[in-house]
């Protein structure tokens, strides 16, 4: 079951980064959001932050644009065990 997880929560981010390369920044914070929402500890949910963060900066919000990296520092200080 873990493995399915994991793998529904790649693709939600192979989407996201699709999004993100053509631009269309809302399309790539919801689907990192639900990566982040759905699929919580899953490997996925770091990069889908990184990707929150980066966009939300494209958006010109910068605000939730900090608020995604600081999650993403505070997650990535983590070791892997405590992640997921």
């Amino acid at each position: 079951m873990v493995y399915l997880r994991n793998r529904l929560a790649d693709y939600e981010l192979a989407v996201a980064r699709y999004y993100v390369k053509r631009g269309a920044y809302i399309g790539a914070v919801n689907r990192a959001s639900e990566v982040i929402q759905t699929y919580d500890g899953s490997p996925a949910a770091l990069e889908a932050l990184q990707i929150m963060s980066t966009s939300y900066q494209q958006l010109g919000l910068p605000e939730l644009a900090s608020l995604a990296a600081g999650a993403h520092e505070k997650n990535a200080a983590l070791p892997a065990i405590a992640r997921g």
